[in-house]
């Protein structure tokens, strides 16, 4: 009894591990990749801006 009861724990404890990993893992990756979807966004956003062909420079 006592081996199962201490089986049950492990794999508990071993699902717990792998799920704490993975939160751990796609948050970071998102923390890593915001800058960088952003600035897709912001090109994305770019061809609709009106184009200022006609401004001339001081």
């Amino acid at each position: 009894v006592f081996l199962i009861v201490t089986g049950v724990i492990n794999w508990a404890l071993l699902y717990g591990f792998v799920q704490l990993v993975s939160r751990a893992t796609t948050a970071t990756t998102r923390r890593a990749q915001a800058p960088a979807i952003r600035a897709q966004r912001l090109a994305a956003l770019a061809p609709r801006l009106p184009e200022r062909s006609g401004a001339t420079t001081p």
